[in-house]
């Protein structure tokens, strides 16, 4: 009854940071641009894409060589789904900090976005041979081997998250959907179950979990799954699907 596959997505606006001075502190205390770092950074965080790029465009004035506004106009072009504009605002933060992880994070990220694989495992390769405890790139990587079909080393990646955070629900979410790609259903589930307890407010855990329940033929739990999927803000359409199918399925 294996009605969808799951799947593993890079999301963005998860795995992209909105540190302003994580990454090269000493540009912290420079006057304008340290403030104009910060209210640009704020924007980005709460959606407003046009006063974050006036932030980092007036901290430029004052500090033209920062790499941390750089890596947020890079940020923001990515947002707004201009890929080429992101590339030469990351490479334009790389030039200047060669070692700015959220810059190479997120060129990584656009990369991915374009399905080129090995760039972006080369990218988050490198963030993390910044900062061995940047999680987000480590989560990012074991996704881009996903993709180049190289599990044994993703498997590895995402076993190494989840025992750095064993909080990190993503972590294993993640090794629950190679478990049930590879067959073992029981792994699958307590790894994803798991999973939707750290993120309860996750509907995509929730529908992957029903989904692995049914496979395994626990319809009434299936339903409770999904039913906890639909009752969640903007839920995926395929929970009220694995729905309808667990009720018919549980039906004597």
């Amino acid at each position: 009854m294996r009605f969808r596959r799951l799947a593993l997505v890079l999301s963005s606006a998860a795995t992209l940071l909105l540190s302003a001075c994580a990454a090269t502190p000493p540009t912290c205390g420079r006057g304008g641009a340290y403030f104009s770092e910060e209210l640009c950074a704020q924007g980005i965080a709460q959606g407003d894409l046009d006063r974050a790029e006036q932030y980092c465009d007036l901290g430029l004035e004052f500090s033209p060589r920062n790499a941390n506004l750089w890596a947020h106009k890079g940020r923001i072009a990515f947002y707004r789904r201009d890929t080429p504009q992101a590339k030469r605002h990351l490479l334009k933060a790389l030039e200047y900090n060669p070692d700015h992880r959220e810059a190479l994070m997120d060129l990584g990220s656009v990369h991915y976005e374009e399905r080129a694989y090995e760039p972006a495992r080369e990218r988050f390769s490198q963030a993390l041979k910044v900062d061995k405890g940047f999680l987000p790139a480590r989560y990012s990587l074991g996704l881009a081997l996903l993709k180049l079909n190289r599990k044994d080393e993703a498997r590895k990646e995402f076993t190494a998250m989840r025992d750095a955070d064993p909080g990190n629900a993503d972590a294993h979410h993640s090794l629950g959907v190679m478990d049930f790609e590879e067959g073992n259903l029981e792994g699958a589930q307590q790894h994803i179950s798991r999973a939707t307890q750290l993120a309860p407010e996750d509907a995509h855990k929730w529908h992957d979990l029903g989904t692995v329940l049914m496979e395994q033929r626990r319809f009434g739990e299936a339903e409770a799954a999904f039913l906890k999927c639909t009752s969640l803000r903007e839920p995926p359409a395929q929970c009220q699907e694995g729905l309808e199918l667990a009720r018919r399925a549980a039906a004597p």
